[in-house]
């Protein structure tokens, strides 16, 4: 991933995609890209996870651009150049995951219906993936297929702390008025973060350049999560794994097997219990499989356009 390479991409990116902020239901405003594709042809959304920024998806917008379908991409409210809920924008926190799904849906309403007449699929990655599948259940979307890389339907806290103890750790956090503050050992972007056993990318280029634009404009630097993120973040998996037959569109799932941030069994009991769904593994990689090794993201970029084909 040279920087000529970069530079190519950034300069494309800017000449095809139109910048614009939608209205969020949180309050405040969250910025989107949108490039219109053929007549018919569909659109695709990047839902993109926790602390990510649309810049980061430029090189895999550049990867779909021979579908020629419209893509459409956001900032979350509370990341990349969007609106915060708090004047610490560091903090990464949501009061109700509801704003996420409403906003999603805000944007296929506002930016993607009225531009394109084509189906909709969306491709979630983590918390994006999350959010994705809620848009789904909730039946309010003509949504047509659900591409999920390394969804967050359940956080990897580590074998000695299970997830009900989580949980309630940050319900008690929130109750005490604690809500707004980092989890236990959480704090800012660290700009000095390493790539030597990192749990995001075996891909030492993609893992500088991702850094290097935060670097190069702080505003899309995000810190830890906040215990009000975390509560909401649980109660959203806990709906998504008990809803798993409420999603009726064709879904992928593309995971790792050596995934450290998120759960693995609740990608596989998901997958079983929709009605159309296929799970993909990868070895050798870490949790963010599109910023991961060539070998590995032609793989899955192959996958990904055929199911979209």
């Amino acid at each position: 991933m040279t920087d000529d390479y970069c530079s190519m991409i950034t300069s494309w990116f800017t000449n095809e995609f139109q910048e614009g902020f939608v209205s969020s239901s949180g309050n405040g405003v969250i910025r989107y890209s949108f490039k219109k594709g053929g007549t018919g042809q569909g659109t695709i959304i990047i839902v993109p996870g926790r602390t990510e920024f649309l810049e980061k998806y430029m090189e895999l917008c550049w990867d779909l651009r021979e579908l020629d379908h419209s893509i459409c991409i956001y900032d979350h409210l509370g990341q990349g150049k969007s609106d915060r809920q708090l004047k610490d924008r560091q903090k990464g926190h949501i009061t109700d995951f509801k704003i996420y799904v409403s906003d999603l849906e805000h944007i296929i309403q506002s930016v993607v219906l009225p531009a394109q007449t084509g189906p909709v699929t969306i491709l979630g990655h983590s918390m994006g993936a999350t959010i994705s599948v809620l848009a789904s259940q909730s039946g309010r979307q003509r949504i047509s297929g659900l591409v999920l890389v390394s969804p967050m339907f359940q956080i990897n806290a580590g074998k000695f702390l299970p997830p009900l103890w989580v949980e309630f750790i940050s319900n008690a956090a929130c109750m005490t008025g604690g809500g707004s503050g980092y989890v236990w050992g959480g704090g800012p972007y660290n700009t000095e973060s390493r790539f030597d056993n990192n749990p995001l990318t075996t891909d030492a280029d993609r893992f500088r350049r991702n850094n290097e634009l935060v670097r190069q404009n702080m505003d899309l630097a995000l810190g830890s999560p906040t215990y009000g993120w975390l509560q909401q973040a649980y109660r959203a998996m806990r709906q998504v794994r008990r809803r798993a037959d409420a999603g009726h569109c064709p879904t992928i799932i593309l995971r790792t097997i050596d995934e450290r941030v998120v759960g693995l069994k609740e990608m596989e009991a998901y997958c079983h219990g929709a009605t159309d769904c296929r799970l993909v593994t990868y070895e050798r990689c870490q949790h963010e499989l599109l910023m991961e090794r060539d070998e590995i993201r032609d793989d899955l970029l192959d996958r990904v356009r055929q199911f979209l084909a």
